[in-house]
């Protein structure tokens, strides 16, 4: 008589409710679809750089945006507005949507359009 192989150990479930990082490296990172930014208010004279925090949901609809690292006094409100708006193809996990915490390099320069952020994940 031969023994039956025992059962393939369990892959712990993920709680998909949590909030994801780019340190979960088996998430795929949100990829943006509308990501408008704000014109400065007035003229900028020097080059200002800032980071805004987001958690996108499962819809890709930006849940909650805080500035972590102000940018300017005059453009941190209008930035915020801003990204209230932003819209995204959600962060996956094994193929389900899920929500994803992103932090996004803001930076400005003197007589320039609003550079494109750029994207710590």
């Amino acid at each position: 008589m031969v023994a039956a192989a025992p059962p393939p150990p369990a892959v712990p479930k993920r709680d998909l409710a949590r909030v994801f990082t780019m340190e979960d490296t088996d998430v795929v990172a949100p990829v943006t679809v509308r990501q408008v930014m704000p014109r400065f208010p007035d003229v900028l004279t020097a080059a200002v750089s800032g980071v805004i925090d987001l958690v996108i949901d499962p819809s890709g609809n930006v849940e909650s945006a805080r500035i972590i690292d102000p940018v300017h006094v005059r453009y941190d409100s209008l930035l915020l507005n801003a990204a209230k708006k932003w819209q995204y193809q959600p962060a996956t996990l094994d193929g389900s949507a899920v929500r994803y915490n992103k932090r996004i390099q803001i930076s400005l320069n003197p007589n320039a359009v609003p550079t494109s952020p750029s994207a710590r994940r």
